[in-house]
Formats: structure tokens, sequence, C-alpha cells
């Protein structure tokens, strides 16, 4: 594990690890981040000391197409991490994000190295909002913000690995169902009417599955439509 009291992107320090042969579950956290990454290359922007911010990397035996699942994977282990810990009733919205009522709470940025057509690593970026009292949207939030109360990071960060752990294992059996069972049970995004927006394209919908390979199944005026990745839009975002 590496610590930083500042870095700019803690997956960019795990890509330069992951490349130079860092073993699988290497972990960069930082306490503050000057050049944070969401998706799309969003800034992710978190007072020093405020935030819980890792990148992990992840040399999992999968095709590259399957990638999308880790994503996934890591949302649902935040997801179950906030719920037990605080009580708060988190969701996921697919790809990547975890919301609590309707806000962003955290985020997951999953990033392939390829080599050739084989996934040589993933490195899994996890931004969690803790005991932020301020915040650039109103579409995000903090555990401080829903609870009122400073939460400690650490302990968050102890029981993510641990629920990323037990998915990931499981994962790399061979057995994705369950992981796709529970983001299908706690998705925030499934039975809603959406908007796609991935590069130039968009797709309007109801959000009816997640496949085996952790793709958005939209039904849509011309049939079904697998995602992927993208930008998912509900309610007044869609305008």
């Amino acid at each position: 594990m590496e610590f930083h009291a500042q870095i700019t992107s803690t997956n960019e320090r795990a890509k330069v690890w992951a490349r130079s042969g860092a073993r699988e579950g290497s972990l960069v956290v930082a306490d503050h981040q000057s050049h944070g990454r969401g998706r799309f290359g969003r800034a992710w922007v978190a007072p020093a000391g405020s935030a819980l911010l890792f990148s992990l990397v992840l040399r999992p035996k999968i095709e590259p197409a399957k990638a999308a699942l880790i994503a996934l994977l890591a949302a649902a282990a935040v997801r179950q991490a906030v719920a037990e810990s605080t009580g708060l009733d988190a969701a996921i919205k697919w790809p990547n994000d975890v919301l609590v009522g309707g806000k962003k709470l955290s985020g997951v940025l999953a990033e392939s190295l390829l080599e050739g057509n084989r996934l040589e690593a993933v490195i899994a970026g996890i931004g969690v909002n803790v005991n932020q009292q301020t915040f650039a949207t109103d579409r995000a939030t903090s555990i401080w913000g829903l609870t009122g109360q400073n939460h400690p990071r650490f302990t968050l960060l102890a029981a993510i690995l641990a629920g990323m752990h037990q998915r990931y294992q499981a994962l790399s059996a061979g057995d994705g169902a369950a992981l796709l069972a529970e983001c299908r049970q706690h998705s925030a995004t499934l039975g809603q009417d959406v908007v796609l927006r991935a590069g130039t394209s968009t797709v309007r919908g109801r959000a009816v599955d997640i496949d085996s390979d952790g793709r958005l199944v939209l039904d849509t005026a011309d049939g079904l439509v697998r995602a992927l990745a993208g930008e998912v839009s509900t309610g007044e975002e869609m305008a």
C-alpha cells in the first residue's frame, strides 16, 4: 500500500505502478488529489481530509469485454459498506455510481490496461464523499451531509476492500451470478425511463436488465439495445 498526503490522481499513480509490475491488490490511498478524475475526464474535487480516495490494482483473468463487471463489483462493495456502517439506503446507478436519495455519494473509475488483446490489469479507482460539507453541485452529497456526523474514512475503506475481495474471488472463480443479482436488486436505474449518452449517440428507452457482461439492457422503440458504457440520465436530468 502507498499512502500520499497529496497526489495528482490515485488512478494515474496506480497505472504507472501496475505497468511496472505491481502485484494484484496493490493499493494507492490519498488524503487529497489535486487532479482527481471521474468518468469522461470530469474533475473530482474534495477538500483535503474529507473524502475517501483510493485505487486498487486488479489483474482479473477475464475477457476485456467483461471489464465493466469490475466497476459494478466496486460499486456494489461501496453500497454495502455504506449501508451497513451508516444505515443509509444506498443504491447503484449503472454503471459506477452509488446514490443516496438520488444524490451521488460515490463514484468508480475503472480503467483497463491492455497488452494487445489481453487484459493486463484493471485499475479500480473509488471516491466516496465522507465528511465534505460543501459541494460544487446539488446532485452530490456526503455521509456527513446525510447524517450530520463525521465518519471514520479508513474504517469504511477496510469494509469496502473486504467487500471487493469477496466479490472478486467469486468473479475470478467464474461465478458472477450473485454480483449481477445484487446489482439488479439495488439498482437505481432498472425500471426507469432513461437517456443513455455514449460518445455522440443518444438512446432513449426503459432500463430493463443488466446482462452477464455488465451491459445495461434498454427496451427502446427499435428493440432491445445493450450498452457497455455511457452516461445514464433519469427524471429531470433527461431534459
